[in-house]
């Protein structure tokens, strides 16, 4: 799990230099609303053997974010959009941009 946060954060520096919009940032929040949205379907097995892999999955879902859209996960602009589009991912967020800032150390 570590290797997807640390590859996370390596693609998330090459983006940095990429200005997004707003609407760019309000897009990849909505694909990322779905993309969780698939993923807990997926796993919902798992969840029956209580097993949680949400964070893993918000990591998996940023980092397609990332690539497919272009925006950087951990910027503030995303961090609004997706508690303004998609606020039961907030926590999740929060958690991944302080995981993501300690690998980047």
């Amino acid at each position: 799990m570590k290797k997807v946060f640390f590859t996370s954060v390596v693609v998330l520096s090459v983006l940095v230099s990429c200005g997004p919009s707003k609407e760019d940032y309000k897009q990849s929040a909505l694909e990322m609303c779905d993309c969780m949205k698939e993923k807990n379907v997926e796993n919902e097995e798992l969840k029956a053997l209580n097993i949680d892999m949400t964070d893993a999955n918000y990591a998996v879902c940023a980092l397609e974010m990332a690539e497919k859209k272009g925006v950087n996960p951990v910027a503030k602009e995303f961090a609004d959009a997706i508690a303004n589009n998609c606020p039961d991912l907030k926590e999740a967020h929060a958690k991944y941009v302080k995981t993501a800032k300690k690998m980047a150390k």
